[in-house]
C-alpha cells in the first residue's frame, strides 16, 4: 500500500448514531471509513476490502463481536485474518472475557 493513501478502518456496530460518530472522527483525522451494521457485512467487507483497522461493537444482536472476530481470524484463507480488531464496548467485562479478547491479538 502507498504510504501517502488513506488508512482504512471498518466500523462494525448495530447502532447507526455510534457508527456516524466514530466515523465522523475518523474521517474528520483524515481516514477512510468504512461502514457494517451488522457482524454478517462486517465480515463480508472485511474480506473483500481488507482494512487496516477494524472497530467492532461487542454487543450486538445475531452474531455479536466475540463470533464476528472470531470468524474474520479462523479464515486461514482470507487475508482478513491479520486485521488488527480493537473490540467497542461501554460494558464492565469479567477478567476472562478480557483474557478471550486479548487472544485476537
Amino acid at each position: 500500500m502507498d504510504s501517502t493513501a488513506k488508512k482504512h478502518i471498518l466500523i462494525i456496530d448495530d447502532d447507526e448514531t455510534m457508527r456516524r460518530l466514530f466515523g465522523s472522527l475518523l474521517d474528520k483525522a483524515g481516514y477512510e471509513v468504512l461502514y457494517a451494521k451488522d457482524g454478517v457485512e462486517g465480515r463480508e467487507i472485511a474480506r473483500r476490502l481488507h482494512p487496516d483497522l477494524i472497530l467492532l461493537d461487542i454487543n450486538m444482536p445475531g452474531t455479536d463481536g466475540y463470533k464476528t472476530a472470531s470468524s474474520i481470524k479462523k479464515e486461514p484463507s482470507s487475508p482478513a485474518a491479520d486485521i488488527p480488531i480493537v473490540f467497542l464496548t461501554n460494558a464492565d467485562l469479567p477478567i476472562e472475557t478480557i483474557s478471550y479478547m486479548k487472544e485476537f491479538g
